[in-house]
């Protein structure tokens, strides 16, 4: 009997150490990349709606297996009473897979997000919170017992909304759970490091 424990105990947890991923990986959880890619002519569509009634809504393009390109664009008071105030410019999502996941190691990516979230400061010419810019992530997933698990963490580097002059480093990592190709629990957390100053000189 204890050896019989002892096959499942170990089934389990090689299960969750050495398995590899059964679905395809996310390209991002809630806002934050992770090092997976669209595959060569898929395409994916995301629609954001935001406090004080403002949409945003971005189209992504698998061009190659390891890059993609994709373009987003929105506005403020969307929804409601409120004057509409659309964004200055469409923005840009580019993502290029350096290096593949293995069992032993992560997949690692590099990319451009100019896309930020919530309302567009005219005067200090950067959205509510600010966009990831340029980044490196990294992401390792596994298959478990209750399907697939992700880890992701990467760094971050805004150039263009730096008239706030806080042009820090930024940190950002999460973890998604995959019940089945349906169903999935993504939970994430941005460090903000580039967040603390909200007033130009």
């Amino acid at each position: 009997m204890k050896l019989i424990q002892k096959c499942i105990f170990l089934c389990i947890i090689s299960s969750l150490i050495l398995a590899q991923s059964a679905y395809p990986p996310p390209t991002s959880l809630v806002t934050i990349p992770t090092a997976g890619t669209l595959v060569r002519g898929s395409f994916a569509m995301d629609m954001r709606i935001q406090k004080n009634g403002g949409i945003s809504s971005g189209l992504k393009v698998g061009i190659t297996d390891r890059f993609q390109f994709g373009l987003s664009f929105g506005a403020s008071n969307l929804i409601g009473d409120d004057s509409l105030k659309w964004y200055p410019h469409p923005e840009v999502n580019l993502k290029y897979q350096l290096i593949d996941e293995t069992m032993t190691m992560p997949g690692i990516a590099i990319g451009l997000n100019s896309q930020g979230f919530g309302a567009y400061d005219d005067i200090l010419e950067r959205y509510e919170t600010k966009a990831y810019g340029l980044y490196a992530t990294a992401s390792k997933n596994w298959t478990t017992p209750l399907g697939n698990m992700g880890l992701h963490a990467g760094v971050n580097q805004n150039f263009l909304e730096i008239k706030d002059h806080d042009e820090d480093q930024n940190l950002f990592m999460g973890i998604d759970f995959e019940f089945n190709p349906e169903l999935s629990l993504l939970v994430e957390y941005n460090a903000a490091l580039n967040e603390n100053d909200n007033e130009a000189e």
